[in-house]
C-alpha cells in the first residue's frame, strides 16, 4: 500500500557507505517516516550529524517490525543474516553488497539501465546496488549501445581503497604516515601488497581462471545489468593509492564504424552521464578532465576523453564516479525512490 511517509532502516550506518546514505537520503528529500540506524556496539549511542538520529546497537535482539525498507551498508557476513530477517518481518531490502550476483531472487539495479528490472522485486522484495565500476560501466555501455552494437569491452578499473571500508582508509592512511616518517609499514594485511606509494593489479584475490575476484564479479554485474550474458568483458583491476572516486580506461569494439560527433552528441543527453566534449571550454580555457579528485560529491558518471579508431572500429573513453555517492549510496537511494513510486 503506498504511503506518504516510509520507515526505513540503515545496517552498516557508521560505515563510509552507510553515512553517505544519511545524507543522500537527506539531500534527495526521500519521504521518511522514521530512521533506524544500526552498527556495532562501539558506535552506539552516537548521534548521526545528518539526521540526528543515534546509533542502535545491532544485536541478535534487534526487532524490524513496522520497517518497510531495509539498506544493508554492510559486510556480507552481517547482510546474510539480516536479509532473511528483514524480509521475513516484511520489509523490502536493498542490498548494497558487491558479491551477490547471480542470486535468482535479487536482481540487481541501475535505474538509469534496467529499472525495469524492479518488477520482478514486488514479490521477493530484495535488490541489489552493483558494483560500483559495473555501474559506471554500465551506465556509459548502456548509452552507446543505444547506438551502436558492442562486440566487446576491455577495461582498466582504478579501484581507490574506500571500496575496502573504512578500514581500508586507515590502512592506506597508516601506511602513508610510516614512510613518510621514515618506518616500513606493517605487513599488508587487507590489500595484496602495500598500497601507499604503490598500484597493486590484485583486486579480491585470485581465482581458479586467474581472473580476480574483483574482476569476476565486474564481468558478472555488466552481464546481468545489459541483460547480455554472451557479452565479452575483459577487466584488470588495479588497487591504486587513492581514498575516494573510482576511474576507468574503456575500450569498446563496435559493429560498426562511429564519428566522436555522433558519440558525445548521444553521451550529452544519456542518463546519468556527465560529459566534458572534446574541445569544451569555460571562459577560453579547456574544461578539466574528470579525475577521482573532481567528481567526489557527484552523482554523475563523468566521461571524457572520447576516441575512436575507424578501422577496427572502436571507441575509447575515460570514466570517473565517486565510488561511495553515485556507486553505492545514491543509486540505492534511486532504488528505493523507484520503489516506492511504482511498486509499494
Amino acid at each position: 500500500m503506498r504511503k506518504s511517509r516510509y520507515n526505513v532502516a540503515i545496517i552498516g550506518a557508521t560505515g563510509t557507505v552507510g553515512r553517505e546514505l544519511v545524507a543522500v537520503l537527506d539531500q534527495r528529500g526521500f519521504p521518511l517516516g522514521s530512521l533506524r540506524l544500526f552498527a556495532s556496539a562501539a558506535s552506539a549511542g552516537e548521534e548521526n550529524e545528518v539526521a540526528g538520529v543515534r546509533i542502535e546497537e545491532l544485536t541478535g535482539d534487534t526487532k524490524l517490525t513496522d520497517t518497510d525498507l531495509v539498506f544493508l551498508a554492510c559486510q556480507e557476513t552481517v547482510a546474510r543474516v539480516w536479509r532473511s530477517r528483514a524480509l521475513d518481518a516484511g520489509a523490502f531490502v536493498i542490498d548494497l553488497g558487491a558479491g551477490n550476483a547471480g542470486a535468482p531472487s535479487m536482481p540487481l539495479v541501475v535505474p538509469e539501465v534496467n529499472a525495469a528490472a524492479l518488477a520482478r522485486v514486488r514479490e521477493g522484495r530484495l535488490v541489489g546496488s552493483p558494483d560500483p565500476a559495473a555501474i559506471a560501466l554500465a551506465v556509459v555501455l548502456g548509452a552507446v549501445s543505444q547506438i551502436v552494437a558492442i562486440r566487446d569491452i576491455v577495461a582498466t578499473v582504478l579501484d581507490p581503497v574506500s571500496l575496502a571500508g573504512r578500514q581500508g582508509i586507515e590502512v592506506l592512511e597508516q601506511e602513508l604516515y610510516d614512510l613518510l616518517n621514515g618506518r616500513e609499514p606493517a605487513p599488508p594485511r587487507l590489500f595484496a601488497q602495500r598500497i601507499a606509494f604503490n598500484v597493486v593489479p590484485d583486486v579480491g584475490g585470485g581465482t581458479a581462471t586467474l581472473e580476480t575476484r574483483g574482476e569476476q564479479v565486474l564481468r558478472e554485474h555488466v552481464h546481468l545489468l545489459l541483460g547480455d550474458p554472451g557479452l565479452p568483458v575483459h577487466a584488470t583491476r588495479v588497487q591504486v593509492p587513492v581514498f575516494f572516486g573510482l576511474s576507468i580506461a574503456a575500450d569498446l569494439r563496435l559493429a560498426r564504424s562511429v564519428t566522436v560527433h555522433e558519440l558525445e552528441s548521444h553521451l550529452q543527453s544519456a542518463p546519468g552521464v556527465l560529459l566534458v566534449a572534446s574541445g569544451g571550454e569555460v571562459q577560453g580555457a579547456p574544461l578539466p578532465l574528470p579525475t577521482p579528485a573532481t567528481v567526489i560529491g557527484s552523482d554523475a558518471t563523468h566521461v571524457a576523453r572520447v576516441r575512436v579508431d575507424p578501422e577496427v572500429p572502436s571507441v575509447a573513453c575515460w570514466l570517473a564516479i565517486d565510488n561511495t555517492r553515485k556507486g553505492s549510496a545514491t543509486n540505492a537511494v534511486q532504488i528505493a525512490e523507484l520503489l516506492v513510486r511504482d511498486y509499494l
